[in-house]
């Protein structure tokens, strides 16, 4: 069968290649040799004259599957045949240049356009660092650099101290510029992926003061200070940048600092300061006592952090420091001399420890002003915070040296940051004025409420004691803090569990002022929204829900533009049971602190998260668990 097979084929393909001839007689053993003229090979057009080692060049024309090799300017590349018209070839690593050149048996044809391989385009592969100080030097890792003409950021350009093909040395300018690394390779602007970000390096001349007590205020004199957002104390602890101007940054002394070198920060850099921050701790009287002794009055006060007062007055007149310790300071005044007695210390303001008159005789005493929005707090306190447009309670404690002091007229004033007078407001007080301070009575106090309006930032509050029934007059200044506005919005979603549906409060309003007692929000700032009620799947009834894993606690989370020192949440759940698989719940404000809790994931199908449900501590009838499943809230 071979034998048969091999001449078909022969005289198969003789008949094809007729057209060029197929030599021989009969009986010549030779393989026929098939040509092609070159005119039959045609080279039209080249897809680019120059392309990069590696990239693919096609070329079109006619007659190409009898191409065998192909050259440029001489050197062999690498090729494919797509079609009889379209070759596509592969340009080589090594430079190359010339005509194309298509050889085949018998023909040779060459393209009327040469051909040069180009060189890579530059490519940054690494920067030794993205944040540069002016005038700076920073490294780019990259290849085929030697290709680039300059280099510029936002359209300034940068000097070139050193480059290489795979490397080069840049200097940032004078001023701050950030931006995308451009290449300039010829007439093109080449952008890179690097964000190279400038800064003007930071210095620190100076601190005013150098001491100062927490909640005091600090000035940072220096350079390149406009970034900086954060200032560490020695021991680590944080302040924030109140303002800040390429010169000065100023901030209050947080809780818990303590004395050392400070170090400013801002997104690019840490300067720590040469010279040493002082923290002192606050002076605090909490008594004044006098004994009269010849033409001298002896007073002792009584407090903390009386062993560094460095000088006393009482009214306009220096008293002498006898002796003093942390708890207790000893003053010698002449006799016959009057006023308030005033503390001073490194780092704050005068303090105020009471007031004698003329005979010797302590005189009344605005011992503390307290401000009330959840929590109440000493206007000295620094983590003391004013919502604004918030009421706030205002109680001034004034002391009297004996029981039984009748009470004078006590007025709150108040003024706006510019100054301008808000208004007068009369305090309610106690009958007697008490001897001691109790923070925990309003009776022994006296208060007034500062309207909603007055609490902004920078409003300055005065206690104005009236002279009363032999007493002379006291007063107190004050400015509290207050922080910057912030909302919080509330969805109330009803949870229906088989035929029972939970019922809402009937005013969402008592849900807003629920929780702007708890809460340090402006009422115009709390919104309670409510949903169509929510078909929990995979449960009839509250008994069948699984609320007993300890893996299903949650805690209550609030979102919001202030941190939240404490949060406690109390609600009663009222539970009556009319039939015992549709009990109803009401929603109550007082009562035990609530759990908070989750569903099972079966009973959460199609529940916007994140929603919370609410768990009360307290027992229903029979023993069962009392279940706030009735309605869940979302806080954001």
């Amino acid at each position: 069968m071979n034998h048969i097979r091999n001449p078909l084929i022969l005289v198969f393909t003789c008949a094809v290649l007729g057209l060029a001839g197929c030599g021989g007689g009969g009986g010549s053993s030779s393989t026929p040799t098939a040509t092609a003229p070159a005119a039959t090979v045609n080279i039209m057009a080249l897809s680019t004259s120059s392309a990069a080692p590696g990239a693919t060049v096609t070329i079109t024309g006619s007659g190409f599957k009898n191409v065998t090799a192909i050259t440029i300017g001489g050197t062999a590349v690498t090729f494919s045949i797509v079609s009889d018209t379209q070759i596509a070839i592969t340009v080589p690593v090594n430079p190359v240049s010339g005509s194309i050149t298509l050889s085949g048996p018998g023909f040779s044809v060459q393209s009327a356009t040469s051909f040069s391989s180009s060189q890579p385009a530059p490519l940054i592969t690494g920067v030794s660092a993205s944040n540069i100080p002016a005038g700076g030097n920073f490294t780019i890792q990259g290849s085929n650099l030697d290709k680039v003409s300059g280099y510029s950021i936002g359209g300034v350009n940068l000097a070139v101290v050193s480059s290489s093909a795979t490397s080069a040395t840049l200097t940032m300018p004078a001023q701050a510029i950030s931006g995308l690394l451009t290449l300039n390779v010829g007439s093109a602007a080449i952008s890179s992926a690097y964000q190279i970000n400038g800064y003007v390096p930071a210095t620190i001349a100076a601190m005013l003061p150098q001491i100062g007590i927490v909640g005091s205020n600090v000035t940072i004199n220096g350079n390149g200070l406009a970034a900086v957002t954060t200032i560490r104390f020695a021991n680590g602890t944080l302040a924030s940048a109140t303002a800040a101007s390429n010169n000065t940054v100023a901030f209050s002394v947080p809780p818990g600092a303590m004395s050392g070198p400070l170090t400013v920060r801002d997104p690019y850099q840490e300067v720590q300061s040469a010279s040493t921050f002082t923290v002192e701790p606050s002076v605090v009287p909490t008594s004044l006592l006098s004994a009269t002794s010849g033409s001298t009055v002896v007073l002792t006060i009584a407090g903390s952090n009386l062993n560094i007062v460095t000088s006393a007055k009482v009214g306009s007149s220096n008293a002498t420091i006898v002796s003093s310790s942390n708890t207790q300071l000893v003053l010698n005044v002449s006799l016959g001399t009057s006023g308030i007695v005033t503390l001073s210390a490194p780092g704050q303001t005068n303090v105020n420890a009471g007031s004698i008159d003329s005979t010797g005789n302590v005189g009344l005493w605005i011992s503390n002003v307290d401000f009330v929005h959840v929590f109440d707090k000493s206007a000295t306190d620094p983590t003391l915070r004013l919502t604004p447009g918030r009421p706030a309670l205002v109680r001034a404690t004034v002391l009297a040296p004996v029981a039984g002091t009748k009470s004078p007229v006590v007025n709150l004033v108040a003024s706006s940051s510019s100054g301008a007078s808000l208004g007068t407001l009369s305090m309610s007080g106690p009958a007697n004025l008490p001897t001691a301070k109790d923070d925990y009575s309003l009776n022994s106090s006296f208060n007034a409420v500062l309207p909603a309006a007055w609490v902004q930032p920078g409003v300055k509050v005065g206690i104005r004691v009236l002279a009363g029934n032999g007493s002379s007059p006291a007063s107190q200044d004050v400015t509290p803090t207050v922080g910057t506005a912030t909302a919080m919005r509330v969805i109330l979603v009803p949870l229906t569990v088989g035929s029972a549906t939970g019922v809402l409060p009937t005013s969402l309003s008592d849900v807003q002022k629920a929780l702007a007692r708890v809460y340090p929000y402006a009422n115009g700032n709390i919104v309670v929204q409510k949903r169509a009620p929510l078909v929990i799947s995979g449960a009839t009834d509250t008994t069948t829900m699984n609320w007993a894993a300890p893996s299903t606690s949650w805690k209550l989370r609030v979102k919001s533009k202030v941190r939240i020192l404490s949060i406690m949440v109390s609600y009663r759940c009222i539970t009556r049971f009319p039939a015992r698989s549709s009990p109803a719940w009401a929603m109550s404000a007082t009562g035990p602190k609530a759990v908070v809790r989750r569903l099972p994931p079966l009973a959460w199908t199609g529940l916007p998260a994140p929603v919370r449900a609410i768990r009360s501590t307290t027992s229903g009838r029979n023993g069962r668990p009392s279940w706030c499943t009735r309605w869940a809230t979302t806080i954001r």
